[in-house]
C-alpha cells in the first residue's frame, strides 16, 4: 500500500454554492421605546422634592439651582435635581414609565451629570449615579446601571445601556454609595436633561460560514433578536447593506445594525477558511489485468459528510474506498458538506508484469515400453516465487515434470499473488525397442561427424555410470549423465589413437540393474 496526500500545495476547486438558508432579521412584535415624563426635570425650585411627576424616594432630593449652595445653571431648561447619598441618608426620585421595560431586551438612555464637591455643609467624596427598575414607585428590584465615581463639576453627558432580567414599569434614579469613598462619606449628583425616551437597542446575533480555500465563498449573516424595526445594515469592509453578506474572503468583518429609533449595534465576526486535505492510500492490482486494486481516501479539515469522485468530478458518491479498481491513473476529487473541494490528479493503481510461460520443452518417452516423458517450464513476469502443476495434481516448486506417460498434459503456473497462467502440451511415445546402444568406434577430429563417444538411450535409464579406460587401465573419462559423452580428450590432451575399454552400469526401464563392458576404437 502506498499513501499520497493532497494539502496546501494541491489545486483546489469550487464545487457548488452553499445550499443552507441563513436567518434573516426578525422583529419582536412587542419591541418599543419607553418614554419618560418631564425628562428635563422642569419645575419650581423646591427643597425636598423633585419636579412632578417625579416622586421622591427616601430622603429629600432638591429641585435646583439655588439650594444648599448649588449654583450651576441647568444644562437643559431652567431646573434640575440634586441628590446626595450616605449610609444614613439616601435620596432618589422615581416615576411610572409609559410602557414596560421587557426582560432580555436591551435599552439605552442618556443624561447630564455633574459632581457637587459640597452640598450644604456636607463634603462629597465623589459623584455617583445609578438607575434602578421595579414595579412600584421607588422599588429598586434590579440595578440597571451605575456610573462609578466621577468628578466633573460641569455638565457631562452619560449614556447607560442595560438589559433587564425581568419586566418593569417603574424607573428610579439617584446617587449611591461609591465604595471607594469609605463609610461615613457622602456621594451625590446633579442630574438634568434625561432622554425623552428609553430607546430599545437592537439585540443582534451574527453567524458566519467559512470560505473555501482560494475562493471567496464565505458568508456572514445578522439576526436581529429584538429592537425597533425596520433596520439598516452596513458592512464596514465591503459596503454591503443587507443582513446577509456573501462572497467573502477569509478575515474579520464588522456590521452596524441601525434601528428605526436611531440606536445601533456594532458586531464583529470572523470568516474562517476551510483547509480541506485528503490522503489517498493505494493497493495495487495483484495480477495483470485483474480488477482488485483499491484506493482509500482519508479527508480532513473540511465539514463532514464528504463525497468522492474517481472520474474527475463527473459523478460523486459517499464511498471513500474505491474497490475493484483496474490498473490505471485516477483523477480524484473530494468535496465537503459546504461544497469546498480538493483535487488529486494522477493517482496511479499499478499492476505487476503479466505472468507468462516463456519457454516450454517436452520430451517423448525414450522407447516403446517406457514412461519417461518430460515437461520443462520456464516462467517470467508476475510476482515470484512460482509454483507449477500438471493435470490438477499438487503444486510444486520444481518446474520440471518427469516420468510422464504419453498423452496430453495441462500445465499451470502460479505466482506469489496467486496469479495463474496455463497451457497444454503432448508427450509422444518413441516406438523403438527399449535398449541402450553402444558404438564401437568414434573419430574426434572436429568434422562434426561421430566426434563424441555417447551411448544411445532408448530406455528410461536411472543410476547411470559410464567410465572409459586406456590400455594401461587408467581412467580417461567418467560421467553419470546419460546425455554426456567422451570427446577424446585425456586430461586436457588429445587421447592417443587406439583401443579403449568402457564399462557402463545403470537401471533399465524394467527396474533391472545392468552392467555392460566392451572395447572402443578411437580413430583420427
Amino acid at each position: 500500500m502506498k499513501a499520497i496526500s493532497a494539502g496546501l500545495a494541491r489545486r483546489l476547486f469550487p464545487l457548488c454554492c452553499w445550499l443552507g438558508i441563513l436567518l434573516s432579521a426578525t422583529i419582536q412584535s412587542d419591541a418599543q421605546d419607553v418614554s419618560i415624563t418631564n425628562p428635563s426635570l422642569e419645575g419650581p425650585v423646591h427643597i425636598g422634592d423633585p419636579p412632578p411627576p417625579w416622586v421622591r424616594v427616601g430622603k429629600t432630593p432638591d429641585t435646583q439651582p439655588g439650594i444648599a449652595g448649588i449654583s450651576l445653571s441647568a444644562s437643559d431648561g431652567k431646573t434640575y435635581v440634586g441628590a446626595i447619598f450616605s449610609n444614613g441618608w439616601q435620596e432618589a426620585f422615581s416615576q411610572q414609565l409609559s410602557g414596560t421595560l421587557r426582560a432580555g431586551h436591551v435599552y439605552t438612555m442618556s443624561f447630564d451629570l455633574a459632581y457637587p464637591p459640597r452640598y450644604a455643609e456636607n463634603i462629597l467624596c465623589a459623584g455617583s449615579f445609578a438607575v434602578w427598575a421595579g414595579n412600584s414607585l421607588g422599588e429598586k428590584a434590579e440595578t440597571l446601571w451605575v456610573s462609578h465615581a466621577f468628578y466633573n463639576t460641569e455638565w457631562k453627558r452619560f449614556t447607560a445601556t442595560f438589559q433587564p432580567k425581568h419586566d418593569y414599569s417603574y424607573l428610579t434614579v439617584g446617587p449611591y454609595l461609591e465604595m471607594s469613598c469609605g463609610k461615613g462619606y457622602y456621594t451625590g449628583a446633579l442630574v438634568d436633561n434625561l432622554s425623552g425616551n428609553i430607546r430599545e437597542v437592537p439585540v443582534v446575533t451574527i453567524s458566519s460560514r467559512a470560505t473555501c480555500r482560494d475562493f471567496n465563498s464565505g458568508e456572514a449573516s445578522v439576526n436581529v433578536v429584538s429592537g425597533v424595526g425596520p433596520y439598516n445594515y452596513e458592512w464596514e469592509q465591503t459596503g454591503l447593506r443587507s443582513a446577509h453578506a456573501a462572497h467573502l474572503a477569509a478575515g474579520g468583518y464588522t456590521v452596524r445594525v441601525r434601528s428605526a429609533n436611531g440606536t445601533d449595534t456594532v458586531m464583529s465576526v470572523n470568516v474562517g477558511q476551510i483547509d480541506l486535505q485528503t490522503t489517498a492510500s493505494v493497493i495495487d492490482a495483484s495480477c495483470y489485468g485483474l480488477p482488485d486494486g483499491q484506493v482509500s481516501l482519508q479527508p480532513s479539515g473540511g465539514n463532514a459528510p464528504y463525497t468522492y469522485s474517481y472520474d474527475g468530478g463527473r459523478t460523486f458518491s459517499d464511498n471513500a474506498v474505491l474497490k475493484g479498481a483496474m490498473a490505471g491513473s485516477y483523477n480524484i476529487k473530494v468535496k465537503d458538506a459546504w461544497g469546498c473541494g480538493i483535487a488529486m490528479d494522477g493517482i496511479v493503481v499499478n499492476q505487476p508484469e503479466g505472468l507468462r510461460i516463456t519457454d516450454l520443452k517436452n520430451f517423448p518417452t525414450s522407447c516403446r515400453e517406457s514412461n519417461d516423458g518430460k515437461i520443462l517450464l520456464t516462467a517470467t513476469g508476475g510476482t515470484a516465487p512460482y509454483l507449477y502443476k500438471v493435470n490438477g495434481e499438487s503444486w510444486q516448486g520444481d518446474s520440471a515434470f518427469i516420468n510422464l506417460a504419453p498423452g496430453t498434459y495441462t500445465y499451470q503456473v502460479s505466482d506469489g499473488h496467486n496469479c495463474t497462467v496455463q497451457g497444454s502440451t503432448e508427450i509422444t511415445r518413441d516406438e523403438v525397442t527399449c535398449a541402450v546402444i553402444i558404438p564401437t568406434a568414434f573419430s574426434p577430429n572436429g568434422d562434426g561427424k561421430n566426434d563424441v563417444f555417447r551411448l544411445w538411450m532408448h530406455d528410461a535409464v536411472t543410476s547411470y555410470r559410464l567410465t572409459v579406460y586406456n590400455r594401461w587401465g587408467s581412467m580417461v573419462f567418467a560421467t553419470s549423465d546419460p546425455g554426456m559423452g567422451w570427446d577424446g580428450m585425456d586430461h586436457g590432451r588429445k587421447a592417443e589413437i587406439g583401443q579403449y575399454l568402457w564399462m557402463v552400469t545403470y537401471t533399465n526401464g524394467k527396474n533391472q540393474a545392468m552392467k555392460q563392458t566392451g572395447s572402443l576404437s578411437l580413430i583420427r
